[in-house]
């Protein structure tokens, strides 16, 4: 177990302090008393079963579980006896620009279960974080808010049921490589399943198809760029994977109703 140094950074209004974020791993029959600070906890069990008491209430916890616990509070784990259990674990404190803390609620509890693991990816990340290099915490940092999104998102889609998760990552797939010209089958082959049958659930899911989505995210994308300044319609289009700027100018408008440049008048 390794505690980091306090780290905080702004984006935008919101401030974002990370205390710890690691990897916990106990042998059978372990059992310990924490008391958070103003930092509340996220905790991913990957492997094991733990049990969580909170002031008399009882959450029992299994793999894949995704633990909320809230800033100030104490409570008590009772690992299992039988097997080891491993924990990612991460402690964080979110604040908007008037100071007010922004956090998954008052209560302690499973945020959603990751049914296929797809968590486990994560946790590669976090075990093979640098601690004795020059800027470490920035790494940290990032690997923390990739965290925090994935699971921000991921509550929120819990009520999706067992369709989302079958093609949860095809679709992080297809988030984090929109400005490619990816081929379905590689999404659909991270999801275990035919091109075909993945293109039907996305389409139940998004109401759109992947080609689709991915042009939607270009197209927000494009808008940052353009109301920033810093880019005219050529470059706009180029940074988001369309380099023939009279498609993205037809794309642009089928998307928004509206051309390009008038965007960048507003």
């Amino acid at each position: 177990m390794q505690i980091v140094p306090l780290s905080t950074v702004h984006i935008g209004e919101i401030a974002l302090s990370l205390k710890a974020i690691m990897m916990v791993n106990s042998k059978p029959g372990h059992q310990i008393t924490i008391s958070l600070d103003n930092h509340f906890r996220l905790l991913y069990l990957v492997s094991g079963e733990v049990e969580f008491l909170f002031y008399g209430n009882t959450i029992p916890t299994r793999s894949g579980d995704v633990l909320y616990i809230p800033s100030n509070t104490t409570y008590t784990s009772h690992w299992s006896k039988t097997e080891m259990s491993s924990i990612l674990m991460i402690d964080i404190a979110l604040a908007d620009g008037n100071g007010n803390p922004i956090d998954f609620g008052d209560t302690a509890r499973i945020l959603f279960h990751d049914e296929c693991h797809i968590y486990n990816e994560i946790r590669n990340d976090v075990e093979h974080l640098s601690w004795d290099i020059p800027f470490g915490w920035m790494e940290r940092m990032s690997v923390a808010l990739k965290i925090l999104g994935y699971i921000a998102r991921d509550s929120n889609s819990g009520s999706l049921g067992e369709k989302y998760w079958k093609i949860r990552k095809g679709v992080r797939y297809i988030e984090e490589n929109y400005t490619s010209d990816f081929l379905i089958s590689e999404a659909a082959k991270l999801c275990g399943m035919s091109p075909g049958y993945f293109r039907r659930l996305f389409v139940d899911l998004k109401g759109m198809s992947p080609v689709g989505y991915r042009n939607k995210l270009r197209i927000q994308k494009s808008i940052e760029l353009l109301k920033s300044g810093q880019y005219n319609v050529t470059e706009a289009g180029q940074a988001v994977g369309i380099d023939d700027v009279k498609y993205f100018s037809k794309l642009f408008r089928q998307t928004t109703g509206a051309l390009p440049s008038k965007i960048m008048e507003r």
